[in-house]
């Protein structure tokens, strides 16, 4: 489960190419935004997918409901189906869990302070001239 989330971690950040989408665009390469962007929607599905199968495997011992992952009322079934073989839990997981919801909280709240900054005035200037030569064109 480590290991898928953090495909799905790296492939969300590929995303961030569109900050240097000036620069980008400035030297004409806009198929490699496209590659890395299409790539990275393509990794995140095969993901998901890989997701689906082992959790209808888990909940109903075959592939067979993989599919109800794809829809968003169908995904709950998946979600709150019990397993066929329940889990034991540790210690560790009720550590772990801990762990991951305080970190979850920072985060959300860190995002909140992020709000009272502005954006880089050389980066807003940067893409006014980006702008304006496209223009001149």
């Amino acid at each position: 489960m480590l290991l898928i989330g953090l495909v799905i971690a790296a492939s969300l950040c590929f995303n961030a190419i569109w900050f240097v989408m000036p620069f980008i665009t400035a030297n004409a390469s806009g198929w490699f935004a496209d590659i890395v962007f299409y790539s990275s929607i393509v990794l995140l599905g095969y993901t998901y997918g890989a997701v689906c199968v082992a959790r209808a495997k888990d909940a109903f011992e075959n592939y067979a409901f993989a599919w109800l992952g794809l829809i968003p009322i169908g995904n709950f079934v998946l979600m709150f189906w019990d397993p066929k073989v329940m889990p034991r839990y540790s210690g560790f997981t009720v550590i772990k869990d801990v762990t991951l919801i305080l970190a979850a909280v920072s985060v959300i709240s860190y995002g909140q302070h992020l709000k009272k900054y502005e954006v880089n005035p050389r980066l807003a200037q940067l893409n006014w001239e980006f702008i304006d030569a496209a223009r001149a064109r």
